[in-house]
């Protein structure tokens, strides 16, 4: 080849490669996005100053509001100081009078000497913001950019925690009205574990800023392979001739070759079915070898999801922290659609196998040696699974990876019966009704297919909703001589239930979503006849919950008992992991 050639060839072939990122540029830059090419650079030498500065900055916000409190229960304290000066002054008066007129009458009153009431609530209110600048510093701690998070149970993280517990704690004192010097002990107590703390956040001075980016350059953008990976599957999710290539291939993909792409299997009689539930069955056993880490080299067919998390040691030590507050746990693992119906899967399996192709069955029992008190949901579901021709429906959604009102009757049933063998338990006087009615459901793993997202000219792929009947459940309200007042859909009550419950989507589906208060929340409840209190989070069951109730503690005041319900799949794939979470 010439070199005149060579030189085109050179010429067309960086053209083809730079023009992707050019055009990616200029189409975010004409949408007002940020320019996505350059934000490992600002990862590298802007983010970490802004995270430095910004922690500095809320250390500065949370020691004032901390002040602030002081001044408020300090003004208490001379509210209360000024009404016994009063009293004791009006005590003395009354007593001269009486000694000096004892035959007078009325010479024997005296004043009332009821305790001094002041009023709580800006000291309420500024503890709560404290709390509120607490839990932003240990954000901001763990976020290192927006790819890396640091560990939770890396130093920083564990102190910054330490401070959100102690503020929380404040915070407690002072909306249970607590006695203001004990406050102010507290209050002390805290202000020296942020003194101590902000020590080790300086704002960056102008100097430090070359080490500060080489520091991260080496450990958190350029030369870490996590944010890398990251990076690129950032780049892949946004890349305009990807998004704009990629549904026109699925949708022929799907017409063709019957492919939902890679979160989805197309199974019998038109099911689909999420694939990290399938996977989990198909992996190896959490608990097996290849699924640690360090100990892939030495075995063959390690499985491609290795687990840096103990589940069960993190349930067993969920059981204790509880415990520890005299609170009990109930552990609800709900089947995935796989395990219920292997059989619209693989032609391997017959409808007899429902409820045994899981791992889970293994680790209920594991829980249990361990003294963990878990309801089983597989075999109850297999048993009623057999009906399905009888009763002319499914236990779950054909399109969608949750539960029909038939499976969570049916769990709401089982688990209300545990519950009433607790020693402690006492029947609730809440009385409930249920109503019937019909709502469309649009299945998730239909939508996440993105398949519905193509259009070819005025058409769309639009995947049937699905008719699927549902109970409602009402509060009966009635006036003294029994007559119904009124009734209104079930609400949760997170100040006086005996019990909160942890979830994830299988919790919140037909609950807060349509046609709401119709989910096995609501009909656990009614079979207990009383409100519980909440903790929902869509995928989050593992640590995520665990998380918003440490930062909330104050919801487990009362509490005897905690559920919580996680999906089985949840085990391998639960949102952050099995985190270690301080309660």
């Amino acid at each position: 080849m010439s070199k005149k050639g060579e030189l085109l060839f050179v010429s067309v072939f960086l053209v083809m490669i730079y023009s992707v990122g050019v055009v990616q540029g200029l189409v975010e830059k004409k949408r007002g996005e940020t320019i996505q090419f350059f934000d490992i650079f600002k990862d590298t030498f802007v983010v970490p100053v802004k995270r430095a500065n910004t922690i500095d900055s809320l250390f500065t916000e949370l020691t004032a509001k901390l002040d602030t409190v002081e001044m408020e229960l300090e003004k208490g304290v001379q509210v209360i100081a000024e009404a016994k000066r009063k009293q004791t002054e009006q005590q003395a008066t009354l007593d001269s009078l009486n000694s000096r007129y004892p035959d007078d009458e009325g010479a024997d009153e005296e004043i009332d000497s009821e305790p001094v009431e002041w009023d709580y609530s800006t000291a309420d209110e500024r503890a709560e913001e404290a709390l509120f600048l607490a839990q932003d510093i240990k954000k901001n701690i763990i976020k290192i950019n927006r790819h890396i998070s640091m560990d939770t149970l890396a130093t920083p993280v564990v102190a910054a925690e330490k401070i959100v517990r102690a503020t929380d704690e404040l915070y407690n004192l002072v909306y249970d009205e607590e006695d203001i010097p004990a406050i102010l002990k507290k209050r002390e107590k805290v202000v020296a574990m942020v003194r101590e703390e902000r020590e080790k956040y300086d704002p960056v001075k102008a100097y430090e800023i070359p080490l500060l980016a080489l520091e991260t350059f080496f450990k958190h953008t350029w030369m870490s392979r996590k944010y890398l990976r990251a990076y690129e599957g950032e780049i892949e999710e946004t890349s305009v001739f990807a998004n704009t290539l990629r549904p026109p291939m699925q949708f022929v993909r799907y017409t063709l070759l019957h492919d939902l792409g890679s979160k989805a299997i197309l199974g019998k009689k038109g099911w689909f079915f999420y694939k990290p539930g399938f996977d989990y069955l198909t992996y190896p056993h959490i608990r097996d070898k290849r699924s640690l880490p360090d100990t892939t080299t030495n075995i063959i067919d390690p499985s491609p999801v290795i687990l840096r998390d103990d589940p069960v040691k993190e349930i067993v030590t969920f059981r204790d922290q509880l415990a520890e507050k005299g609170i009990d746990l109930l552990v609800v693992i709900v089947p995935g659609k796989p395990s219920i119906y292997p059989d619209l899967l693989s032609d391997e399996f017959g409808p007899e196998m429902a409820g045994k192709v899981t791992h889970s069955l293994d680790l209920i029992k594991v829980l249990r040696k361990k003294d963990v008190d878990v309801v089983d949901l597989f075999t109850p579901f297999a048993e009623e699974r057999k009906r399905d021709t009888l009763v002319g429906d499914s236990l779950y959604l054909a399109k969608d990876t949750h539960w029909k009102s038939r499976a969570l009757l049916l769990a709401s049933d089982i688990v209300a019966q545990r519950v009433k063998e607790y020693p402690w338990y006492d029947p609730g006087t809440k009385e409930y009704v249920v109503d019937s009615l019909i709502v469309e459901r649009v299945g998730d793993v239909g939508t996440m297919t993105t398949l519905p997202d193509f259009p070819l000219k005025e058409l769309r792929l639009q995947f049937p909703t699905e008719p699927t009947k549902c109970y409602q459940v009402f509060e009966i309200r009635r006036d003294e001589e029994g007559n119904e007042i009124s009734r209104r859909l079930y609400r949760d009550d997170y100040r006086n239930s005996d019990i909160l419950l942890l979830g994830d989507s299988f919790s919140r589906i037909y609950q807060t979503d349509a046609p709401r208060s119709a989910g096995w929340i609501a009909h656990l409840a009614k079979e207990l006849s009383q409100p519980l209190a909440t903790i929902v989070n869509d995928g989050g069951a593992s640590t995520l919950v665990r998380e918003t109730l440490s930062r909330k503690r104050n919801l487990l005041k009362n509490k005897k008992l905690v559920i919580w319900e996680f999906v089985e799949r949840d085990f391998r794939f639960g949102a952050h992991g099995w985190k270690k979470v301080e309660l």
